[in-house]
């Protein structure tokens, strides 16, 4: 596979899905699905009536039909739910393996993958949050059932590299869990045993490209070293910035010798032609793509940024929200979305999907669960910092209700979606062709690739 130039980044946020990946693969380039909620993500798509069949497609081609057959029947709704009608819980992640949370998992990580690589030879990719461990091996199985090209993990994940290998092999392969208050991955293993699906699952499968992300060059070179699996490259995600890293950076990647990609610079051609003068291979970018016309953002809220950013740019503002294991999400602050000062406080506190979830030590040796979303005196009773928990948005919930996808709550409504934001979220207007009102993927590869609007 050629290295692609440009990577479709959804490192911060988890609304990348597979009509956008397809649209940016069928360019040449490398389309990503976001893996980190997606077992929710399919069993909402199923509870809205599976539009324009897709999914149906996708599980007729799944190898063990028994399984796709129980996936289907616990959550597929003839005609979709009422809009009024709140979706049907998923289980939250555990270290009990539930069956059909597995399941879940391993179809929903197979039909996202078969979707975005149906019908052209482009390059897929499937990405992980390193805060989302637990169901991570169950849905990258399903995703290299369905010949996923890359595979994009965190440099704190590298293990996973070696996860890649066992499962491609057929044998089973763990994650060790980090816990809260830990720099180490000291909790319990997390295992998956591809087998416990069966059905005809082949026993070898092609192994796709590894890329690790990291802040800095030289844990991005530590973590290399330290993975117990190939390494094909290297993402070094950059904050703050409209600018190279310092030539230090750059030569501690080059030392490498394995191909890398910038994230976090401007959106723009002159940024590629940088990157790729110091000796880099491309360039990550996620804000023009998460606004595009192929993206499943919710179309009134991706309409109004997009006017926003058109219209009067001064008035887009961006929020850093914090993830559940500390991670900063750079949200767009938009009146009436959950970032909404006036939302978050007549919002009832919970947690009800629990991916993004803390693992922690108990007094008696035992994995606990909590999240800063649930309510702050339930957060302090496990331990977690109140103070920190305060002003917590649900990223679960938020990032859900951004795909149009968002829990109905009694009393309150359907949840407010919190909106992707990151490089260049004022700039957006530059990439819609003349006299239109939205721009494609491909307009947006077009101007990366050669300037042109």
């Amino acid at each position: 596979m050629e290295r692609p130039r440009i990577i479709q980044g959804d490192l911060d946020a988890m609304v990348a899905t597979w009509p956008l990946a397809k649209a940016v693969a069928t360019t040449g380039q490398l389309g990503v699905v976001s893996g980190t909620l997606l077992p929710v993500i399919t069993a909402r798509r199923l509870q809205m009536g599976d539009p324009g069949g897709h999914l149906r497609r996708a599980f007729d081609q799944f190898p063990a039909a028994d399984v796709a057959r129980r996936v289907w029947e616990d959550f597929f709704v003839p005609g979709g739910k009422a809009t009024e009608t709140p979706f049907a819980a998923t289980l939250q992640p555990s270290f009990d393996q539930n069956p059909a949370l597995t399941e879940l998992a391993v179809v929903a990580g197979f039909a996202e993958v078969f979707l975005a690589r149906e019908g052209h030879s482009g390059p897929v990719a499937i990405h992980f949050s390193e805060q989302a461990r637990l169901p991570l091996l169950p849905t990258l199985h399903g995703a290299l059932l369905a010949g996923v090209d890359s595979v994009i993990v965190a440099g704190e994940d590298a293990a996973v590299a070696s996860g890649v290998v066992r499962l491609c092999e057929g044998e089973e392969a763990g994650v060790r869990m980090r816990l809260a208050g830990s720099t180490a991955e000291s909790g319990p293993e997390c295992c998956f045993n591809p087998q416990v699906i069966g059905g005809g699952t082949p026993t070898e499968l092609p192994r796709p490209r590894v890329l690790l992300i990291g802040d800095s060059a030289e844990r991005l070179a530590t973590q290399v070293h330290a993975a117990q699996g190939p390494v094909e490259g290297v993402i070094l995600r950059l904050e703050n910035t409209t600018g190279l890293p310092s030539e230090s950076e750059l030569g501690r990647l080059r030392d490498l010798v394995l191909p890398f990609w910038l994230a976090g610079l401007p959106a723009t051609a002159s940024s590629l032609d940088a990157v790729l003068t110091a000796g880099g291979t491309g360039l990550v970018v996620s804000t023009p793509f998460h606004y595009c016309a192929e993206s499943e953002l919710a179309g009134d809220w991706k309409a109004e940024v997009f006017a926003r950013s058109r219209q009067k740019p001064a008035r887009l503002a961006v929020e850093f929200v914090s993830a559940p294991a500390g991670h900063q999400v750079p949200i767009a602050r938009v009146e009436g979305s959950a970032v909404d000062e006036a939302e978050f406080a007549r919002r009832e506190r919970f947690c009800d999907v629990g991916f993004l979830r803390q693992l922690y030590q108990r007094e008696d040796g035992s994995v606990g669960y909590r999240c800063p979303g649930e309510t702050v005196t339930c957060h302090h009773a496990k331990g977690g910092d109140p103070a920190a928990a305060s002003a917590q948005r649900c990223l679960c919930n938020g990032m859900l209700a951004a795909l149009g996808l968002g829990q109905v709550r009694p009393g309150y409504g359907v949840e407010r979606p919190l909106l992707p934001a990151g490089e260049d979220l004022k700039g957006l207007a530059r990439f819609c062709p003349p006299n239109a009102h939205s721009f494609s993927a491909a307009d947006v590869v077009r101007q990366l690739l050669d300037g042109s609007p």
